[in-house]
This record gives structure tokens, C-alpha cells and sequence, in this order.
């Protein structure tokens, strides 16, 4: 059965380069980009994002104000508030793509198939996730491969006994969508993040694709499967009122987790080393367009994924 990865990357408003709803539609135009190419963008969400606010939070945000007795504590605009805050992310990006340039370019057979199966996703995904408020989505097809940017603000509408009826909250929105956190490394957003995998394998295995598990780049592992990756060294080792033969048993198995691990991170190091591309991280837009730039100049062959070259 044919394979494809899949990406499902999420970035923050908070973070420089997180998110980018600019770029997103095309407001400008980095050096990748096929311009002859854009008008084929699909384009399913765009909104203000405060406006998004205001139909969101205007009820809600009047009735706080009003039980506030002190004016100090009233809240006058939310989005600079939450912006501003530093406790919660005021909108989150969510980058998806199945397969790679390499493996399902446009124009290719699997290219267009990926095409296809992200539009199921994106038009299945505020059914999926009804706490998160999608204010801007686009299919972008004037790169290399398909891929989706979506751009949405969790909320909760459960009552707190302090603050807002309704606000922002990531961790509110997943808990009240079901995601019961089960622990350090079973929280609500690692849940979260490894139930849209599973939703784009789903999808996979609709169209007679198998999920591709690639092993080069973290990137193309799920939430726990790279947690577990970077875990190894805190695994829990629960020896209290164990008999020496359990701790010995629990040892045994917390070696052969971590020998397991340090092979596959080993094999990509080999990988690494023979490949012919080498990897360059950037942290925000200005020094994505400029190493673009320099990159045409000396006509240097370059791929682009998630925040990389």
C-alpha cells in the first residue's frame, strides 16, 4: 500500500514568526512563492481577527464590566488584553500538508490527491473541534506542495467563578471538546495534537494510503512519539515498596526504551551526515525573505518546510 507523511505543525501569536497571517494571504510575497500560481490559492476563512473578537467575546466582556465596581479592573479591549496578558495565546496557527515537495509535489499524481484530502480535512475541522474559532484559512498551491495554514482562537463558554464567562483559553477549549489531560505527558494539547494525526490518517486510509512515519526529522512524528524521543532520560522509574527483583525488571525495561531511542537517533544522525541538504533553521519572516534572498543570489538549491530550509 502507497505511503505519505503528514505534517501537522502549530505555531503562536505570542511568538515571532509563529504565526503569520500576513504571508498567509499573500499581503506579501517571499522569493518561494510562484506568483503565477496564487490565484489558485482556496481561500475558506477571512476575517478580522478583532472583529472575530468582538462577535466571540462582546456579550461576555460587557457583562464582566458591568459587575466590576472598580474601573481599574474593567477590560476595555480583549484582544489587546489577552495580547498583552502574557497567560494565554490571544490565536494559534495550525500548519498541514501531506507528504513533501519530494513525495507529493503539485502537479504530481499524489500532489493532487493531497490537494483533495486536505480540503476533506480543513472542511471537517471546525465540526471536529467546535472550541476553536477559525478566523483565516488558506490552501496554499504557489509553492512547492500543498498545505493549509489555519488560524483559530480557542475558547470555553463553561463559567468561571472569576473573570469572563466566556474567554480565551487553549486549555479550557480542548477540556471542554474532551480532552481530559491523563498525566505529565498526556495533557490536553499533546491529546489534541495526536487526535488531528489520527484524523489525517483517517483520511489517509480513506483514499488507500498508509501514514508514512518518517524518521530523518521530528517533524513528521506525532506529539508523543517526539516527546517520547526526548523523554527518555525522565523516564519515571516507580521503585518505592518494588522488591529487588520488580526494580531490576523496571531498569531492565527503562534500558532497552533508551537503547531503542539512542538507535533511531543515531540512524538519523547517519542520515544527516550522507544527506547532500543541510538544514537552517529561521526564527521569523525578515530572515526567511533574506537568507531567500541570498540563497537566488548564489543560486543555492533549497527546499522550505515548517520554519526551515
Amino acid at each position: 500500500m502507497k505511503k505519505l507523511s503528514t505534517s501537522f505543525t502549530i505555531g503562536k501569536a505570542s511568538v515571532k514568526g509563529g504565526t503569520n497571517v500576513e504571508h498567509n494571504n499573500r499581503e506579501f510575497i517571499s522569493r518561494n512563492v510562484d506568483i503565477s500560481r496564487t490565484v489558485d490559492n482556496i481561500t475558506y476563512v477571512r476575517q478580522d481577527v478583532r472583529e472575530v473578537y468582538d462577535e466571540l467575546f462582546g456579550v461576555a466582556l460587557m457583562e464582566y464590566n458591568a459587575k466590576q465596581t472598580r474601573k481599574d479592573r474593567q477590560i476595555h479591549d480583549y484582544f489587546t488584553h489577552i495580547s498583552e496578558g502574557g497567560r494565554e495565546e490571544a490565536y494559534y496557527e495550525a500548519i498541514i500538508q501531506f507528504g513533501d515537495s519530494e513525495t507529493a509535489a503539485i502537479g504530481t499524481e499524489n500532489g493532487e490527491l493531497a490537494k483533495k484530502m486536505l480540503d476533506e480535512y480543513m472542511r471537517s475541522f471546525e465540526a471536529r473541534n467546535p472550541r476553536l474559532k477559525v478566523f483565516n484559512a488558506v490552501l496554499h498551491a504557489d509553492e512547492t506542495s500543498y498545505h493549509l495554514h489555519v488560524n483559530f482562537i480557542p475558547f470555553y463558554t463553561a463559567e468561571k467563578k472569576i473573570g469572563m464567562s466566556k474567554g480565551v483559553s487553549m486549555k479550557s477549549a480542548l477540556i471542554e471538546q474532551g480532552f481530559e489531560p491523563k498525566g505529565r505527558y498526556q495533557n490536553q494539547l499533546v491529546m489534541w495534537e495526536d487526535s488531528e494525526h489520527k484524523a489525517l490518517e483517517n483520511i489517509l486510509n480513506k483514499y488507500g494510503l498508509e501514514r508514512d512515519i518518517k524518521g530523518a526529522t521530528h517533524a513528521y512524528k506525532s506529539v508523543p512519539e517526539y516527546k517520547a524521543s526526548q523523554d527518555w532520560k525522565k523516564l519515571p522509574k516507580r521503585k518505592k515498596n518494588l522488591s529487588t527483583l520488580e526494580v531490576y525488571h523496571e531498569d531492565l525495561k527503562a534500558t532497552r526504551v533508551e537503547n531503542s531511542l539512542l538507535k533511531i537517533e543515531n540512524e538519523e544522525l547517519i542520515s544527516k551526515r550522507n544527506s547532500p541538504w543541510k538544514s537552517f533553521y529561521y526564527s521569523d519572516s525578515d530572515k526567511q525573505i533574506f537568507v531567500q534572498s541570498r540563497l537566488g543570489e548564489l543560486n543555492i538549491p533549497f527546499r522550505e518546510s515548517e520554519k526551515r530550509f
